[in-house]
């Protein structure tokens, strides 16, 4: 197993230091889950063992409320292939993919064991 913390959502901020908004003039922010989700498109998931990896990835972020996320060692290498190298739908939008590297780095360092909720420090503390 893997274990990562479920990081508190970030806010999109373009690569002029400038905060994203919708139309609305509502600030965009993304959370972990959907920064998992979005790469979960990946062209590269296609043969049935990749599917089944997606599901149980999903299953394993469905609590947004979750302190940390538990997942299967290979689904993890597979989640963290396309983190560091993603294709298709799941490619990083440049104008902003800069503010998700708390996110990346959370899923390529994961850690074996579960975190201590006492001990945890959010890698986005420092966002």
């Amino acid at each position: 197993m893997k274990y990562m913390l479920n990081l508190a959502p970030i806010k999109l901020i373009d690569v002029f230091d400038r905060q994203l908004v919708d139309d609305k003039g509502t600030e965009l922010t993304l959370s972990f889950k959907q920064f998992i989700l979005r790469r979960l498109l990946d062209p590269r998931l296609k043969d049935m063992e990749a599917k089944i990896s997606i599901w149980q990835i999903k299953q394993a972020i469905k609590d947004e409320q979750a302190f940390q996320y538990a997942l299967e060692t290979t689904d993890w290498v597979r989640l963290e292939e396309i983190v560091k190298d993603p294709e298709g739908a799941a490619a990083y939008d440049v104008q902003w993919e800069h503010s998700c590297i708390p996110f990346m780095k959370a899923i390529v360092d994961a850690q074996d064991a579960p975190f201590e909720e006492e001990n945890a420090e959010s890698p986005s503390d420092s966002n």
